[in-house]
């Protein structure tokens, strides 16, 4: 399997019957996701820089023939064009589905999701939530899910998983998980490992004039909404530190973080920042424009050497598109922190981040600490960051 040429996977078999729950895990890059693209079908209809050889089989027909069938989805790691409705409730009306089955769901998800609740008002892990639970209502015989450990926390992340090997079994389901996380094993009936070496090292940073952010009784709720997603948070991050934003799915963490950046105004209390701030969302390939990774980078006035600093040598003459989730995110990163920007905001830190990659970038957020820059960075799970002051927010308050 080639993108723009470049070789991503060869000589690549799995097999997964009905009723089975089957991972591909491997490293950032490794192409797991393409594994799934190919087999739901969206590589032949969309993605023409990609070519792919052998033979491939969903539920007996052509990949292409099962999605127009409706016998395979794929939740992707993208969630932001996955959504065609204002709510859950709405999408699963404009499909047709059965008031039985909603109550099912309903039940499923309660203490989770209310599906009358706006979309743009979830959290990326309520929307992957909403997703997995429309491919089960929609009655898929193959279901493919991309990165769930990106936007679960470990609660929701093990309720889903268990629930999934469950129906595989009762319904005669296929599901098929990429993941970078072997932890899933525990759960599923097979195991297929793609292996790509990951190389990333720390870049050389140039002290700053340092960055400040203090939040004091913040509250913020969207519009036409009644519920807040912020409530009298305090938080102060000073230079050099490093805050660690923790909490479950919904908890708000992703909303704190627009706040802090300006994307939203707080509906009460005072914040107060000092610096130029480098935001990077969950989905940071839509402010990337340009045709290649060596473009983006040049685009800014950075050194191309931060290229294969961040691992991506390879691929710098790839579009930024054409990337995995993890290895864009990790461009990213380093893109954040050499610009020179004395506050860094990183949503979901480790989103598509293997081990090798993850410790790369916790080496690069210790050198940007050394160098004056501020950081605030969110985490549905509680992970480990040097240095850092966790802030917990908790989504039942």
């Amino acid at each position: 399997m080639r993108v723009n040429g470049y070789k991503i996977l060869e000589n690549f078999s799995m097999d997964v019957g009905e009723g089975e729950l089957a991972l591909i895990t491997g490293n950032s890059g490794s192409g797991k996701s393409l594994v799934l693209k190919v087999l739901s079908g969206l590589i032949d209809d969309l993605y023409r820089g990609v070519t792919y050889e052998g033979f491939v089989e969903v539920h007996g027909l052509n990949p292409v023939d099962a999605w127009r069938k409706g016998i395979v989805t794929y939740i992707p790691q993208d969630l932001s064009n996955a959504l065609i409705s204002s709510d859950l409730l709405s999408e699963l009306k404009v499909f047709k589905v059965s008031l039985q089955k909603i109550l099912e769901l309903t039940r499923f998800l309660s203490g989770r999701l209310n599906l009358s609740i706006d979309f743009h008002a979830l959290s990326a892990g309520q929307k992957f939530l909403a997703l997995i639970s429309t491919a089960i209502a929609l009655g898929f015989k193959v279901i493919l899910i991309d990165e769930p450990t990106s936007y679960l926390d470990l609660n929701n992340l093990r309720d889903v998983i268990t629930l999934l090997k469950k129906l595989a079994g009762e319904l005669g389901l296929t599901i098929v998980i990429a993941d970078r996380s072997p932890d899933l094993t525990r759960y599923v009936d097979k195991v297929f490992l793609l292996e790509k070496e990951v190389s990333c090292r720390p870049i050389a940073l140039k002290e700053v004039v340092g960055g400040y952010l203090n939040f004091s009784n913040v509250w913020f709720k969207y519009p036409n909404s009644r519920e807040w997603v912020l409530r009298d948070v305090n938080l102060r991050v000073e230079a050099g530190e490093v805050a660690l934003v923790v909490g479950p799915n919904g908890s708000g963490k992703s909303t704190l973080l627009k706040v802090a950046s300006g994307m939203y105004k707080q509906s009460k209390g005072e914040v107060l920042k000092r610096g130029r701030i480098f935001y990077i969302p969950q989905e940071p390939l839509y402010w990337m424009a340009l045709d290649t990774v060596e473009d983006e980078v040049r685009f800014r006035g950075l050194n191309p050497d931060l290229i294969s600093s961040a691992g991506l040598n390879s691929k710098k003459d790839v579009n930024p598109h054409a990337l995995s989730v993890g290895e864009v995110r990790r461009l990213s990163i380093f893109l954040a922190y050499a610009s020179g920007s004395p506050l860094v905001l990183i949503d979901e830190v480790s989103l598509g981040l293997d081990k090798t990659s993850f410790t790369c970038v916790e080496e690069l957020i210790e050198e940007a600490s050394a160098r004056n820059i501020a950081t605030v960075i969110t985490s549905h799970n509680l992970i480990k960051i040097k240095h850092s002051k966790v802030v917990a927010l908790d989504v039942s308050k």
